[in-house]
Order: C-alpha cells, then sequence, then structure tokens
C-alpha cells in the first residue's frame, strides 16, 4: 500500500503533471489535425503494420543500433564550430573548382575506365615507388633547391648557359663530347704525367711566376720568336775553329746579338749569390 501511494505521490508532483499536460495537449492537437485515425488506421492494419516493423527492425537497423554510438561520436563531431567551418570552405572550394570548369573533366576521367588505368599505371609503378622509397632525400633535394642563393645561382648558370647557345658556343662543345675520340685527347692532354706535376706544384710556380716583371714579358716572347726562327733555318752552317768565329763577328747582327747576350749575362750575374749557390730575388746594388 506504501508502495502505491508513493508512485501515485510521484506521479501528482508539479513536474509530472506538467509532463503529463504537455503530452494530453500534443495528443488533443494531433486528434484535431487527424493524425491519431491515420496511426489508428495504421496499427489495425496487420499488412501495413508488417511493413513498418520489417523496415524498422531488420539487418541494417540492428547494426545502425549497434553502432549507436560511434554515429553520435560522428554527428558531434560535424557539430564541431571548426568541422563545421572546414566544410563550408571544402564545399566553398569545390564550388569554385565546378564554376571553372574542372571538375567535369576530372568526372569524365573517373569515369573512363581505360584513362583512369593509364593515370593509374603511370602513378603505381616501379619509378614512382622508387621515388616514394626515396622522398627523403627528394624533400632534402627540394630543400635546397628553394634555397634564395641556390635558385639564385641556378637562375646565373641559366642564363650563360642561354648566351653560349645564342653564340653557338655549347654546338662544338657538343660535338666534342659526343666525338669519343676527340674526347680522349682533351683528356689525355688534360690528365697526363705534365699536368699532375703541374698542379702539385702549382702553388710554388704561381709564387715564382710572380716575381717577373710584366713590363719585360714582352722581351721575352721576342726572344723565344727569334730562338725559333734561327731554330727552322735550313742549312745552317757549323762555325768551326777561332777564325771562324772571327769571321761571324764581323755581321752587324750577330755583334748586336752578342751585345744581348753580355747583358743578359751581365743581368744574371749581378743576381747570382756565390755564397749560396743560386739566384737571389733581390739585385746587387
Amino acid at each position: 500500500m506504501n508502495t502505491q501511494l508513493d508512485a501515485l505521490d510521484r506521479l501528482l508532483s508539479e513536474d509530472k503533471l506538467d509532463s503529463l499536460n504537455r503530452m494530453l495537449d500534443i495528443i488533443q492537437s494531433a486528434d484535431k489535425l487527424g493524425l491519431l485515425d491515420v496511426i489508428r488506421g495504421m496499427l489495425t492494419d496487420e499488412e501495413y503494420l508488417g511493413k513498418i516493423l520489417g523496415a524498422i527492425v531488420n539487418d541494417r537497423t540492428m547494426e545502425i543500433a549497434t553502432n549507436w554510438n560511434k554515429l553520435l561520436d560522428l554527428v558531434e563531431m560535424f557539430t564541431d564550430a571548426d568541422t563545421i567551418s572546414n566544410l563550408k570552405y571544402l564545399l566553398g572550394f569545390f564550388g569554385d573548382l565546378k564554376n571553372a570548369g574542372i571538375l567535369d573533366p576530372i568526372r569524365g576521367m573517373l569515369t573512363d575506365e581505360e584513362y583512369l588505368g593509364k593515370i593509374l599505371g603511370a602513378i603505381v609503378n616501379d619509378r614512382t615507388l622508387g621515388l616514394i622509397e626515396k622522398w627523403d632525400n627528394l624533400i632534402d633535394l627540394v630543400d635546397v633547391v628553394a634555397e634564395e642563393d641556390t635558385v639564385n645561382a641556378v637562375k646565373n648558370v641559366l642564363d650563360v648557359l642561354k648566351d653560349l647557345s645564342k653564340n653557338g658556343v655549347l654546338d662544338p662543345i657538343k660535338g666534342l663530347i659526343k666525338d669519343e675520340e676527340s674526347l680522349g685527347k682533351i683528356i689525355g692532354g688534360v690528365v697526363n704525367d705534365f699536368t699532375l706535376n703541374l698542379m702539385t706544384y702549382w702553388n710554388q710556380i704561381t709564387k715564382d711566376l710572380a716575381t717577373i716583371d710584366l713590363n719585360n714579358f714582352k722581351y721575352f716572347t721576342y726572344l723565344i720568336s727569334a730562338t725559333g726562327e734561327a731554330l727552322k733555318v735550313e742549312n745552317v752552317k757549323p762555325v768551326k775553329g777561332m777564325w771562324a768565329i772571327l769571321g761571324e763577328l764581323k755581321d752587324p747582327d750577330v755583334q748586336r746579338g752578342m751585345g744581348v747576350a753580355f747583358a743578359a749575362l751581365r743581368q744574371i750575374g749581378k743576381l747570382y749569390d756565390p755564397n749560396n749557390g743560386k739566384i737571389v730575388l733581390q739585385k746587387k746594388q
């Protein structure tokens, strides 16, 4: 008896009575609209009621009921303000693509099995898979290439190559590279004992060359040219004996040559240090 009184007391509480009044108002409104008659008809029609129950209670609805918590999580995610903002942005982006006429060719490619197969075949092959395996190296390379200094350097190199191509310099170089015989001669001329020895003593050579007075360099060239002219003269007569030498000294050119030779000997004597047995860089006063 006490339990029944407690239940009646809870039923007569203010909140419960308010809820009951709302429910009665809803039922009364539905009755005025004729909805209750429709519901009664559906409930009395066993065939129709069976269809409704069959539509509600089946494998698909049971699966949905089983995954209800996941669906609620999904709904909660989609009702998030950031998600809604991102979806609006994405829909706007696709709207722009559609208005620009970009989506139609993409849809056409996706529906064309042959064309889609070619695209997938181009993407998924040994070469692209190899690139994916080396992705970190590619990223490092892109990072280096994207640097401002590297971009400027590449631009400068391309400008130089463009100018060389316009001037016709690259064509002979390409021809030499393709001609194995000529390329072998060039490599042989560059890489040999002389050039290796030159590279070994390059610092010392440049240091010694720095001591040459370039104002007098033209005289060295004249001397070398004159020596070459003398060496290529045919039928050079040998000078035999003292009398033959005295006879040659009567030639004015020989006399001037002897003067040059003695002048050179005089300068060498000034530079030679008998104590050290070598040429010194500073002239004697």
